[in-house]
């Protein structure tokens, strides 16, 4: 139990203890393990806090330090582990059990403001310099905390995101439980289709019910049909998790089924952080590309007002989070071959074909620009050269390219390919963002100038290559989420296109350090 704290009378002239306590030096984050990439509290902080008090202690009432625990304990549902914000222990008494508890308390909100984690230790965001926000956070902490010193419970629930995802994955998992009764892995076989019958289907129907796919339909239990009441829990299933809603079961769908309660707890937990990002550094209008997803949208006034579907980088060469700002359009674009592509895949390709290079308009040119002779060229060994592909029908950036200030040289681009934007899995270009109707992006990013939407048009009835500057640059980001809700607020589970995932979830999971606080002798753990 917590002590009360109220401290004794102090002569006329005396120094509160917690000013005398505050004003020593504070332990760096340094000394706690920050090279782990956590976010450890400003050291100056509390002693801010307390100056703004008159250094008067804020814990002398037991029904707030009950509710200070009630708070710290709701973390669970955050992702967060409640161990991370100790209360006093039994060797820390009067200023050093106020320190724990503000500490502890201050850590929280801070945590839930901008994350537990440092974004960029672990997945770094790319950021052009006129595009980074310039809110001081830790003033934007203690502001909170001052607003909420009389009720510093209600300060947790306020630094919460007010975001509808954010919002939608702490309760999914609040009501996940780790060890759930009745849940078991379903055993590999062949493709399940509607009306098939199978051994396996008792435990699909128990596993779609324990994810809230499948109601009480009157069906017996131990039914080894596949029936239409189980195939539309199935499909269900399948659009939450970013399938192919064919309610065909299959080694994809098998896979995301079998993912263990605690790795989905561990998912939501992730997607939880990820979202705290995204409220630290807001991103209210531009657009916006989930790489996750494979979706973009354009935004105006806070909401969505475009979408579209994406194909996005592979694996092995994967679209980088980013944030800048879309300052022109090329239309009717030529591509340059990026090096990688073309040592790995174009080169090969033009050495097993001669004719590779005529059979898809491309033309080789020295570093300076100039068109080269193709019997010029050593093959086998070339060096000092570029190849371009003339605008047409078959370029790879279709009729027009968005591009924008960033160091990994991608861009968002039209495609010929777009028969490949009807797939559920659409992870097929070199790291560049192609996007369905393109087209129409273009003309809402140039609809406010009238000069602009007359060059457009005009640039696209040609086949010469423009470049169109916008005369307002517009944001836009590039950034990387599992876990989302669509428009009727449920909680979609994408696939961990890069691997990301468990990296984050084992950052997360390790434990903080006990901090010390000035002017206490308390060990670290």
């Amino acid at each position: 139990m917590l002590c009360l704290l109220v401290g004794p009378v102090l002569p006329v002239g005396a120094t509160p203890p917690l000013r005398d306590a505050l004003l020593q030096e504070p332990a760096g984050p340094e000394q706690v393990g920050a090279d782990r990439g956590v976010r450890y509290l400003p050291p100056a902080l509390l002693r801010d806090f307390y100056a703004q008090r008159d250094w008067q202690p804020l814990w002398d009432s037991a029904e707030r330090r009950r509710a200070l625990a009630e708070a710290l304990a709701s973390l669970a549902d955050d992702g967060l582990d409640p161990r991370d914000y100790p209360l006093p222990t039994a060797s820390e008494s009067g200023s050093c059990a106020e320190l724990r508890l503000s500490h502890s308390w201050a850590l929280a909100v801070w945590h839930l403001l901008r994350g537990r984690l440092v974004r960029n230790a672990h997945e770094p965001l790319w950021q052009a310099p006129q595009t980074r926000p310039s809110t001081d956070a830790g003033v934007q902490l203690l502001a909170l905390l001052a607003a909420h010193s009389s009720q510093p419970a209600a300060a947790v629930a306020a630094a919460r995101p007010a975001l509808p995802a954010y919002s939608a994955l702490r309760d999914t998992l609040a009501r996940l439980p780790a060890h759930p009764e009745g849940w078991t892995a379903l055993p590999p076989g062949k493709l399940l289709h509607p009306g098939d019958l199978d051994p396996r289907v008792t435990a699909l129907r128990q596993q779609l019910y324990h994810y809230g796919d499948l109601a009480t339909d009157g069906t017996p239990p131990d039914s080894m049909r596949y029936d239409a009441a189980l195939v539309a829990a199935l499909r269900r299933f399948q659009y939450r998790h970013g399938l192919a809603a064919d309610g065909v079961l299959g080694p994809r769908t098998l896979a995301a089924l079998n993912q263990s309660p605690q790795t989905r707890r561990e998912r939501l937990a992730v997607n939880l952080e990820r979202w705290r990002w995204r409220r630290a550094e807001p991103f209210p209008d531009g657009v916006l590309v989930d790489i996750a997803g494979a979706r973009i949208e354009l935004r105006q006034g806070g909401r969505p007002r475009w979408r579209a579907r994406t194909q996005v980088g592979t694996p092995q060469r994967p679209t980088p989070l980013l944030r800048s700002a879309v300052k022109r359009l090329t239309v009717n674009p030529s591509w340059v071959v990026p090096p990688t592509i073309l040592r790995r895949d174009t080169l090969p390709a033009l050495r097993a074909d001669p004719g590779y290079l005529s059979a898809h308009a491309m033309e080789v040119l020295d570093l300076s620009g100039r068109v080269l002779d193709l019997a010029t060229v050593d093959w086998a060994r070339p060096g000092g050269i570029m190849l371009r592909q003339r605008p047409g029908p078959s370029n790879p950036l279709g009729r027009v390219a968005l591009r924008f200030p960033n160091p990994f040289s991608v861009y968002l681009h039209d495609t010929p390919n777009q028969q490949l934007f009807s797939g559920a899995h659409r992870s097929h270009s070199s790291g560049c963002v192609r996007v369905e109707d393109a087209l129409t992006l273009a003309h809402h990013l140039v609809e406010t100038g009238q000069g602009e939407a007359n060059s457009l048009h005009s640039a696209l009835e040609s086949t010469r290559t423009r470049e169109l500057q916008l005369s307002r640059e517009v944001p836009i980001l590039l950034d990387y989420w599992t876990a989302d809700v669509d428009d009727d607020g449920r909680v979609i589970l994408r696939p961990d296109l890069y691997g990301r995932d468990p990296a984050l979830a084992a950052a997360l999971s390790r434990p903080l350090p006990v901090s010390p606080l000035p002017g206490c002798r308390t060990p670290l753990d």
